[in-house]
């Protein structure tokens, strides 16, 4: 018997944020499918749950500033976030679909912090796109509400898409 194993080097093992593994893991759970075929070498990690198509990666929001001692210090407020396209290329103007869009944003504003759930309206090099988009704190990842969030940001994403389709 041969007791050589081969090793590993660990330049060919990425490392995974854990939040966004979190977050990954509760999806796969749900029933939802990695979409490997465009997995790249980064993020944000590409999946398909509940009909709809979401990425997941670091939060793409800008950071807090805090004083200490008269020294400036920048903290993530957000530690991961989830996009769920909700089209992409759209040949609709960007003006109506910000229309569209606001009633929605508003009530957003109007029930939770809209810092942590919007639906974006973008302009991209493939055309109009819509965004719902959760960010998460440690507290909420780590939180007994981490599943209601996770089943309220999908429940919007598919109003979302109700209203624009």
């Amino acid at each position: 018997m041969n007791n050589n194993f081969p090793m590993i080097s660990s330049d060919h093992i990425p490392y995974i944020d854990p939040h966004v593994v979190h977050i990954i893991d509760w999806c796969v759970m749900e029933g939802g499918e990695v979409i490997t075929e465009a997995l790249g070498d980064g993020m944000p990690f590409p999946l398909f749950v509940k009909g709809c198509e979401v990425y997941v990666g670091s939060a793409t929001c800008e950071d807090r500033m805090e004083t200490y001692l008269d020294e400036k210090y920048l903290f993530p407020e957000h530690v991961v976030e989830i996009a769920s396209l909700i089209d992409m290329g759209s040949p609709l103007p960007l003006e109506l679909l910000e229309e569209l869009a606001q009633p929605i944003q508003q009530r957003i504003a109007d029930t939770v912090d809209g810092h942590h759930i919007e639906v974006e309206v973008a302009e991209s090099e493939a055309g109009r796109c819509i965004w719902v988009v959760r960010r998460f704190t440690l507290e909420e990842l780590e939180g007994s509400q981490f599943d209601e969030l996770m089943r309220e940001h999908l429940a919007l994403t598919h109003e979302v898409e109700g209203l624009l389709h």
